[in-house]
């Protein structure tokens, strides 16, 4: 909570957004995976035995939106991993050391696509934890400094995944010209964002996308004009008032976004996804003024983070909250 009312200092929000009405050009296949990468994204938060089994209700999974991706025989995990990172030292000076996080990430495959998946923070605590506003230098795969500075606490978190996620992906049978599509939520994006630079220049040969929700600001413009020169099939998504997209604060820091934005511009909590969403916005201009930029968090909602993260958690007409009630085999307490 504390480096959170840090950030507020960089910045005086207002309370007003402006309102816009341009349709988004995604195709209807373009959403369809946008949708099934939200369910991939929300799955993640569900246990680990719900994620092997795809135990998925037919009402998430099977619904028209979907175009049978999930079908059985279409679709499988082929394995998920709960990792822990502990950040021994806060680059932040006062701010607690020996930090924990746990991070979930698992590949799927469908035909011929792998999927990787990042989690997001699992709790609200861990939000504090999330955003340390200092830089770190991004490490390029054959170990040397990069010229790219990236938020401390991703970079620390996917230096400790990297290894492995390279592991998983080898075992999946992403190899040769491997066509991966990446997604993620909430920390989980960022880490997403993360990989995704890393994997393509590691393995030029494969064919990266990204799909991410609600994902925080990653680094500095010049790593986002880097990673949007090196991973151009990215898509951004922002639901409506969507708090965490704007953190770390651009105003007072480097960070800048990497395109490309897709913002729902209205609130549609409670209305079924359908495709082509309504008031759905796409956003070729980075940081555009037009699009969530335009959105002004009211500050004091810090204070009661359900209010802070409700459309962060409601994405595509799924409510996180409840979102693995329903997954089989039930978690028993």
């Amino acid at each position: 909570m504390l480096k959170i009312i840090i950030c507020l200092f960089f910045i005086m929000q207002l309370g007003s957004h402006f309102k816009v009405s341009a349709q988004t050009p995604l195709t209807n296949a373009q959403w369809t995976l946008a949708y099934n990468s939200l369910v991939m994204s929300y799955a993640s938060y569900c246990s680990l035995d719900q994620i092997n089994s795809w135990g998925c209700p037919t009402g998430i999974c099977q619904s028209s939106v979907t175009g049978g991706f999930f079908n059985t025989g279409n679709f499988h995990v082929a394995s998920a991993n709960l990792s822990e990172v502990i950040i021994e030292e806060s680059p932040i000076p006062g701010l607690p050391d020996s930090i924990f996080t746990d991070v979930v990430h698992y590949v799927a495959i469908q035909g011929s696509q792998h999927f990787l998946v990042f989690r997001g923070s699992n709790n609200t605590e861990n939000w504090a934890e999330d955003f340390f506003v200092t830089h770190s230098t991004y490490i390029y795969p054959d170990g040397t400094d990069s010229p790219y500075k990236v938020e401390s606490g991703f970079n620390f978190v996917w230096n400790n995944l990297k290894d492995d996620v390279v592991s998983q992906l080898t075992r999946a049978g992403c190899i040769g010209n491997c066509d991966l599509v990446i997604t993620g939520h909430s920390l989980g994006g960022a880490i997403s964002t993360l990989a995704a630079f890393y994997l393509s220049q590691l393995n030029p040969g494969w064919t990266i996308s990204v799909r991410t929700f609600g994902s925080p600001r990653v680094g500095d413009a010049a790593f986002a004009t880097a990673y949007n020169n090196e991973v151009i099939n990215t898509f951004r998504f922002v639901n409506y008032q969507d708090s965490i997209p704007h953190l770390p604060f651009e105003w007072g820091t480097d960070y800048i976004h990497v395109n490309t934005e897709i913002w729902i511009s209205t609130n549609q909590t409670g209305t079924p996804f359908s495709i082509p969403p309504p008031a759905a916005v796409y956003c070729p201009t980075t940081e555009d003024p037009s699009c969530s930029d335009s959105v002004h968090i009211n500050i004091w909602s810090i204070l009661n983070m359900n209010e802070f993260l409700y459309f962060h958690r409601r994405y595509f007409g799924n409510d996180l909250e409840t979102f693995c009630t329903g997954w089989t085999p039930a978690i028993t307490i």
